[in-house]
Formats: structure tokens, sequence, C-alpha cells
């Protein structure tokens, strides 16, 4: 042993081990320094800082784990990971990423955004989705798409609902069939054929046949006539077959069905029902407020120093349930232990009581 007056020194035990005690304590090597143990740990009772001047390079064979409370890191240069399997990353918070210049995510399998709440998409600039399969649109309220100029192009395009407006002052419609119950042109129409009944009156009409087997020729306008009378022009009847092309009509049953039972109806969103998911990482509700966070066996002494915590009977139930704490904590005798009787009663050998003293403060020997 080499011993300091004040105690401190260095002891060589007779099995080999050495131990250094001291208030203060500097290793300094000129050179290189090696520490080589097989199994250690390292424990400051205060703050440890660590000045590498050159590089630091931590090569961990099996797991590496940091627990901290807080955490911050500061890199004024290149951050490269690479990681060799899943990455997790849980955030019992808000989470803020800023970047001052451009970046790039690319998946080579699949990617999933779940979102329970309001998300919000903001793009300054073009922007482009390129899909190669199916593009799904759904939503259980309202699609509201506003642009000063749109195109929809497609080699089969359906657009129908039970009530609204397509058109406008200067649209241009170009179809094949129309199916409809009534229909109001406040301009001149040409169309090609009418089927049915028409009611109204035309503001020019074609000379009536009756009129024109009642003109007469003027022999001075029309050389070679002698004033003959007109003959009926007649008309002729357009017998092409009509074409009836039709589809499903959009009735409000059909859209109905379509929009609640089809493959393609609005899909509903529910995201972490009833907050499991959250209430499983912040124990905030689980414990009543006592905790937001899993607790050691040594916080829960901690926390049980407190009568309301103790009271607390969620609190109480989640520990228990989790293995932390045992059943039996509230009871003050411990287990295996017959209740205590008077000693009044106690059977009592041997003893011969000197004085008038209190029973139950006289020493006896119980027969068991």
């Amino acid at each position: 042993m080499i011993r300091h007056k004040n105690g401190d020194g260095i002891n060589i035990g007779p099995d080999g081990s050495i131990i250094v005690s001291g208030k203060r304590r500097i290793d300094k090597a000129q050179e290189d320094y090696f520490l080589e143990v097989k199994n250690g740990n390292l424990k400051f009772e205060g703050n440890l800082t660590i000045d590498v001047t050159g590089d630091f390079n931590v090569n961990v064979g099996g797991e590496y784990n940091v627990n901290s409370t807080k955490k911050t890191e500061v890199v004024r240069g290149p951050y490269t990971r690479t990681i060799s399997g899943d990455d997790v990353k849980t955030v019992d918070g808000n989470q803020t990423n800023l970047v001052t210049k451009g970046g790039a995510h690319q998946y080579l399998e699949g990617l999933s955004t779940i979102v329970k709440g309001e998300s919000r998409y903001i793009v300054e600039g073009p922007h482009t989705d390129a899909i190669s399969g199916v593009l799904t649109m759904t939503s259980e309220e309202e699609v509201i798409l506003t642009s000063p100029e749109a195109n929809i192009a497609a080699d089969n395009l359906s657009v129908f609902g039970d009530t609204g407006t397509i058109g406008g002052e200067n649209i241009i419609a170009y179809v094949k069939n129309i199916y409809g119950v009534s229909g109001d042109f406040s301009a001149r129409v040409r169309a090609p054929l009418f089927e049915g009944d028409l009611t109204g009156t035309a503001n020019q009409a074609i000379t009536a046949d009756v009129t024109n087997s009642q003109n007469y020729s003027d022999p001075d306008t029309d050389p070679g006539s002698a004033g003959n009378t007109g003959s009926a022009q007649g008309y002729t009847i357009d017998d092409t077959a009509l074409d009836t092309t039709a589809t499903a009509k959009p009735t409000s049953t059909l859209l109905t069905d379509y929009r609640t039972k089809s493959a393609n109806g609005v899909q509903q969103v529910q995201i972490d029902p009833d907050d499991v998911q959250k209430n499983n990482i912040n124990l905030s509700k689980k414990t009543a407020g006592v905790t937001n966070k899993s607790l050691t066996t040594a916080d829960i002494r901690r926390k049980l120093r407190d009568p309301a915590h103790r009271n607390n009977n969620e609190f109480i139930a989640l520990m228990i349930s989790e293995g932390k704490l045992s059943p039996d904590f509230v009871n003050v005798t411990p287990p295996n232990v017959e209740t205590v009787q008077d000693t009044e009663t106690l059977v009592v050998q041997g003893s011969n009581v000197l004085g008038n003293p209190s029973p139950h403060l006289t020493s006896k020997r119980i027969l068991v």
C-alpha cells in the first residue's frame, strides 16, 4: 500500500487487484495511451467532457445503447449514416426538419405516410406526380380543385353526379349522345336530326309547300315561261337508323352505391382509434398524469413517496401489470407472518413479576 497522510493512495490486494483512491487524478501520456479492459464500468458523479483534436472513432461489436434525458448534436460538415437493417424512430413530441437546399428521398420497395390530424403539402414552384399504376384519391367530405387552367384527358372518361353543374358561358361540347329531360337554347342551334315532337315557332321558316304550289312564274323575269304555276317542293325523310348507344344511367341510388360500396368508393380513414399507440408511448393518460415515460424500480420508489401517487389507482395498476411493483406493496406486515396478538392474552411460563408494572411492558417467554 502506498498511502498519503490524508488517506489517498494505491492498494495492491492479495488477489492482485489494484485500487487507486484520490481526490484528484491526472493521467498524462506524451505519446500513445492504451487501456485494455475485459469488462468494465465508468461512473462519473458529475460532468464528463471529452476533447479530441483529431478523429474520434467508436467501434462496437455488439449493441450501442445511449440513454439520456437530452441529446444535442452539432456537426460542422457532412453527415453520413449507413444502416444495414431497419431504422426505427419514435418521437414523443414534435419533429422539425429544416433544409436550406434541396434533397431527395428514395425508397426501392414501398412507402406509407400516415397522418392523424391536419396535413399540408405546400410547393412554391412546379410539382409533378407521376404514377406507373393506379392513382386513387378519395375524400370523406369534399375535394376542391381550383386553377386558372385545367386539363383532363383520358381514353375512357366518366364524370357523373347526382346534382351539380357542368359547363360555362364559353364551353364548347362535343358529344355523341345526350340523354336529358329538357333543354333551353338561347342562341341559334343547328342539329342534324330531332326524333320526337317539337313545339314552338320558328323565326324564319322555309316557304311552305302549299305556297310553292301557288307561285306563278313571271315571263318578264323568266323568259320562255308563260306564267305557269309552280309545283310543290315536297320533303324527304332521313331514315338513317338512330344511334341509341347508352351507358348506365347515373341515378341517385347508383351513385350512392358507387360512392359507399364499390371498390372505387370513398375510403374511410381511422388512424390510431382511441389513441392506443400514442398512449403506449406517452404514459401520461395511463398513469393519470404521474409520468409520461417508462420508470425504473428506483423511479417508482421515488414516486411512491408522494401520498397522491400511492393513492393513484391507474398508476399503481399499470406498474403492477408491468411487473415493476408487487401487488403486496401496500401490506405493512411481511408475508408468512401471523397476526400479532395482545401480550395480555399470551400464555406465560417461568416468570416472576417484580413490582407492579403494566403487563404489556413485562418481558415474557412465549411457548410456540
